[in-house]
């Protein structure tokens, strides 16, 4: 123990003594530890915490593509939909079961207390988590007709950590008032715990709001925009039917595609649709080539090269800066 005590003082001394070294080595250590970090936590939210979600095989996300408009943003294929082409799709196909959208997340300033919080938002269409096969930690979710009017459907649900973190697991948050963007808001239910919404990365302390209140909630440009074709605000999800597939699923909604393409020329030109499993889209629609996390196999093969990784560089910086009577022992 002396001896490796010694030993460690004398890299030390030689870090100090070559700055330049010491930055390279510094550099390397942290970008071994930040790979083996990062990849870990998508190993852990995908493989280990998947979402709590029924029968998840059978949810896709369905989003525009667009053949004519180029985006710009890498790898940006799959884009969305506007909330006026969503209603479109539910109302002329029958091969899901149910279909819903979310606009979010979103910041919504929480108020009331002794001092403004900003929280993370997301406004749902009514069926989002009846959809999702959910059940409610206490309360209930919305009701089929509490996204019809505009600024007038003043529920709310919040997630299980924002209930616990803020409101102390309070049993009786059910009823009580939450003012949002100056807004106030009547909390209706909690979601279970471990559910924090349909994207992986989210924060944990989530409220969810009706779409229906997108005048409240949006301003500007989105609010101006939110019913007009051409402005893709809104995630889409539908439930498939049994026995219909994700395929068939899709060659239908390219029809209806058409159809809106020939309706609304100026704003659905060259516009169709695509679907992904929502295992898949949850850590981002348009990463499943950077991410090849489907199977186990795959996600055990990501995990276990990154500890090959964070072995090779301890394993340089210990050959350069450990003197060899540590490497011996």
């Amino acid at each position: 123990m002396h001896t490796l005590l010694q030993d460690v003082r004398y890299a030390l001394r030689m870090l100090v003594k070559n700055p330049g070294f010491s930055a390279i080595a510094i550099l390397s250590l942290a970008l071994g530890i930040g790979a083996n970090t990062t990849i870990f936590t998508v190993v852990n939210a995908i493989l280990l915490n998947p979402l709590p979600v029924k029968d998840i095989s059978r949810v896709v996300e369905v989003d525009t593509i667009d053949s004519k408009t180029r985006v710009t943003a890498a790898n940006a294929t799959k884009l969305g939909m506007s909330y006026m082409n969503f209603q479109d799709y539910a109302r002329q196909t029958q091969l899901f079961s149910a279909m819903t959208c979310l606009v979010g997340p979103l910041p919504v300033t929480w108020s009331g207390g002794a001092e403004p919080r900003q929280l993370q938002g997301q406004m749902v269409s009514a069926s989002y988590f009846d959809l999702l096969g959910l059940r409610p930690a206490a309360g209930r979710f919305f009701l089929p007709d509490e996204d019809t009017k505009p600024g007038g459907n003043n529920v709310a649900v919040l997630s299980y950590s924002l209930w616990t973190n803020k409101f102390g697991s309070n049993p009786n948050v059910v009823g009580q008032t939450v003012t949002l963007n100056a807004t106030p808001y009547t909390v209706i239910g909690v979601a279970p715990h471990g559910f924090k919404g349909t994207f992986t990365f989210l924060n944990a302390e989530e409220v969810w709001i009706p779409v229906s209140m997108y005048p409240q909630v949006l301003a500007g440009f989105f609010k101006d925009n939110f019913n007009t074709r051409r402005f893709l605000a809104t995630t889409v999800y539908g439930r498939l039917k049994d026995g219909v597939s994700q395929a068939s699923a899709e060659a239908s909604l390219k029809t209806v595609a058409a159809g809106l393409e020939s309706a609304f020329p100026t704003d659905n030109a060259g516009r169709s649709v695509a679907l992904t499993p929502l295992a898949e889209a949850a850590v981002g629609v348009n990463q499943r080539g950077q991410l090849t996390l489907a199977g186990g196999k795959h996600g055990a093969s990501l995990f276990f090269r990154a500890r090959r990784l964070g072995y090779r560089v301890w394993r340089a910086l210990r050959i350069v800066v450990v003197p060899s009577s540590v490497r011996r022992g």
